[in-house]
């Protein structure tokens, strides 16, 4: 089995696949650019390949790789595919030739297939099992979305919707608070809301106000939590989240609460349980585990430029 740093780099050799596949689904001419993805996602793993099985020298051609893979007894599929995408590749970075939409629909399926076949011969895994949360570095995060997971293989659909939305409250958080020099991104800083401490004791101090001011506090509470969630959604569309993911992510997902010593728990509400079952439940899970890798992994590249 790979190692940890041997899984985080298949993990974005996947990930950059995946990128490529929702590109090379988009309008032309775009699309074409989808094959410098699947070139690169290729030329990753093929580096950890080389790493594992200790071969080869230290800058290799992208075919090289076959020739000492071959010299050392080890096996790598599709090697003809792939030359026929390093041709493609060659074509459109020196040339400016771009691939016609057939070439893209097979550079797709070609690339997918060596992942499939070589994920299997050369770390005895299915391609479909390397899980880009490797790609999360919040260790809190990761761990509910591997536990999220875990709740799938057995069955527990529901619990690992429940995982999914506390990774995905846990990873907001980071963003929001994250700290450089002292400093931290306020939500009501960010929407030009200020609800200082005493506003809630500025109304209703007197008795006969009482009624007024559970009124006003009460309205405070609705301040603050539409705040949150316009917050959120800025988050989300600033840091190039998909936005459509976001809205179904949130309809499919119970509520988070944070208390004041951090712990969190989830609410339902009127929407608890979730209306599918079996296997369309189970596609649910998957598909929340999905936004919530990848929302991560963006959110994750933003605070990098700034720290």
């Amino acid at each position: 089995m790979p190692n940890f740093d041997q899984m985080r780099r298949l993990a974005l050799a996947r990930h950059l696949f995946e990128s490529g596949v929702v590109q090379s689904r988009g309008p032309t001419p775009a699309a074409g650019l989808a094959i410098l993805a699947f070139h690169d996602s290729v030329e990753f793993f093929l580096q950890v390949v080389s790493e594992k099985h200790s071969f080869g020298k230290e800058r290799m051609d992208f075919m090289e790789y076959w020739k000492y893979s071959s010299d050392s007894g080890v096996d790598l599929a599709q090697k003809e595919s792939m030359r026929r995408l390093n041709a493609a590749r060659r074509g459109l970075k020196h040339q400016g030739v771009l691939p016609a939409a057939e070439e893209i629909e097979g550079f797709r399926a070609s690339t997918r297939n060596f992942f499939v076949e070589n994920s299997t011969i050369d770390f005895s895994l299915e391609f479909s099992s390397i899980s880009m949360k490797f790609l999360i570095n919040n260790l809190e995060a990761r761990k509910l979305i591997e536990n999220s997971e875990g709740k799938i293989f057995n069955g527990g659909f529901v619990d690992s919707i429940e995982l999914s939305a506390t990774a995905f409250a846990v990873m907001i958080d980071n963003f929001i608070y994250s700290r450089k020099n002292g400093y931290s991104i306020k939500e009501d800083r960010m929407l030009g809301i200020n609800l200082p401490p005493q506003a809630r004791n500025v109304v209703g101090s007197r008795q006969g106000d009482q009624v007024i001011g559970q009124v006003a506090n009460e309205l405070i509470d609705k301040i603050d939590k539409v705040s949150g969630k316009l917050s959120e959604a800025i988050i989300v569309i600033g840091q190039g989240i998909d936005f459509n993911s976001y809205i179904e992510f949130k309809s499919i997902t119970p509520s988070v609460r944070k208390y004041a010593d951090g712990h969190r728990d989830v609410y339902w509400g009127s929407r608890y349980p979730v209306e599918p079952t079996g296997d369309e439940l189970r596609r649910v899970a998957e598909r929340c585990i999905d936004f919530v890798v990848d929302a991560g992994i963006r959110l994750e590249s933003s605070r990098r430029i700034f720290t």
